[in-house]
């Protein structure tokens, strides 16, 4: 099964946690703003504090910078957008048939109602 996460900390603490599998990620929409490498690693330390604490860092960096350089990290905050609320979860099936559907379930979830796919 394919998924779409709706949080950078939690999905890969989940792909760290062997609970999901990084090739089943297609696409991750964060409240993050980074725009390069250095502030990837910067986030990767801020987040090993807390997050993700007790994984290596060499393998907390190789997910992200393979999240990151695949294209599957999305920042709605870099291009000024609210980023989406995981109030009700931060993992959408893949299996959403269209972007259409897609973009609805993730205003459901943002106002907090339920939608059908």
């Amino acid at each position: 099964m394919r998924y779409y996460g709706l949080s950078l900390s939690n999905c890969v603490k989940d792909i760290l946690n062997g609970e999901k599998d990084i090739n089943d990620v297609i696409l991750i929409i964060t409240g993050t703003h980074i725009t390069n490498r250095e502030s990837l690693m910067l986030v990767a330390g801020i987040y090993m504090l807390g997050y993700w604490q007790g994984h290596p860092l060499n393998k907390v960096i190789s997910v992200l910078e393979a999240l990151f350089f695949a294209g599957k990290i999305l920042q709605p905050r870099v291009m000024r957008i609210d980023p989406p609320n995981i109030a009700h979860g931060h993992w959408i099936d893949g299996d959403v048939s269209d972007i259409g559907t897609f973009l609805n379930i993730i205003e459901a979830r943002h106002s907090g109602e339920t939608c059908e796919v």
